[in-house]
Parts: structure tokens; C-alpha cells; sequence
């Protein structure tokens, strides 16, 4: 095996290249979010040199759902590579957490399947490889946002894509990542 071989190999079997890359996504989520959010969108965006009018948080959001994404399911595989289970390689984020046993409660499990929409095509493309996809995908959304509320005729939205939400389900897993890195170094 040459060198660039096993070194390819090493970062493939090793779950904290894994972690440490999904860090980087969380954090760049994060930093994404605080671009929506900041006072100073006009004259970041002013800098960017845009020929349109643009709003980061409406450009970006889906970008940001992405990014999260992203952050999920390469967090799943660093647990899978820790539990020493074989994953698909897909972009199905609530398949994946099954695949690595991890225990979700229902409006996660929801988040993860929404999400998956967003690492295959919403955050990188205007649409899916055909329109059912997108129509099934923007239901989806929809139904977990919105809920009808106690009120008659009144409808609220939901926390599902709210940034201490996403958070949380982050912070859940990496807490299960760094508590089997625990058990194997007890172990050994």
C-alpha cells in the first residue's frame, strides 16, 4: 500500500477525523445563522460586490439547513466507525442514525428525515431531480413548521428548525460520541 493509500485509509477508519470534521460544519452552521441574524447584513453583503439585492436570511437559509445536515450525518458515521458498524453511504441522516442504534425521539427523527432533503439537493440546487420529490419534500416542511394552534382557526409555528433546537440534537450526539471514545479508552 503507498502512502497517499494508507493515509486514506487511516482517515477513513478513524471516527475522530470523522467528529473533528463535523465539528467544522457545526461551527459553520453556526457562523452561517449569526450572518442572518447580524446588524451588519448590508454591509457584508455591500462587500460581496452582488449586482442584485440579496438577503442572507432568506438566501442562506437553506444553505444553513445544509450545513447542519451535513454536520449530522458526518457525526453518525464517526459513531458508527466508534461502534465498528458498516453505514450506507447516503445522505438518508435518520437512516443512518437507526444504522447507529442512536435513540430519537419523534420530532428529532422528523428533523433528520427533513434534513436529508436539504444535504441531497434543497441547499445545493433550486430543485430535486424530478418534481414529486420537491412537492413531497415542501409538504413535509410544511406540516412540521406549522401546527394548529389552541386558538380557533389559529395556527403556530413549530421549533423543528429553530438554531437551539438544531443545537441540542448536535450537542446530543456528540455527547454520545465522546461517551463510547470514553468506554473504548476505559477498555483498553
Amino acid at each position: 500500500m503507498n502512502p497517499l493509500e494508507a493515509a486514506y485509509k487511516y482517515r477513513e477508519e478513524s471516527s475522530s477525523f470523522w467528529y473533528q470534521k463535523s465539528v467544522s460544519l457545526y461551527a459553520s452552521a453556526s457562523l452561517i445563522r449569526d450572518g442572518m441574524n447580524s446588524s451588519k447584513e448590508r454591509e457584508f453583503i455591500k462587500g460581496l460586490g452582488l449586482k442584485s439585492e440579496f438577503s442572507l436570511e432568506l438566501g442562506c437559509l437553506d444553505n444553513y439547513l445544509m450545513m447542519f445536515g451535513l454536520s449530522y450525518e458526518v457525526m453518525l458515521k464517526a459513531i458508527c466507525i466508534e461502534k465498528s458498524i458498516n453505514f450506507e453511504k447516503s445522505h438518508k441522516i435518520q437512516e443512518l442514525a437507526e444504522q447507529a442504534k442512536i435513540v430519537l425521539i419523534e420530532n428529532e427523527s422528523l428533523l433528520l428525515k427533513l434534513l436529508s432533503e436539504y444535504v441531497i439537493w434543497e441547499g445545493r440546487y433550486p430543485v430535486p431531480k424530478n418534481h414529486r420529490f420537491m412537492t413531497e419534500h415542501w409538504d413535509a416542511t410544511r406540516n412540521a413548521l406549522w401546527e394548529e394552534g389552541k386558538e380557533i382557526g389559529g395556527i403556530s409555528r413549530t421549533g423543528v428548525f429553530e438554531y437551539e433546537s438544531l443545537k441540542s440534537l448536535w450537542l446530543k450526539l456528540s455527547d454520545v460520541y465522546f461517551g463510547l471514545r470514553a468506554l473504548k479508552q476505559r477498555s483498553q
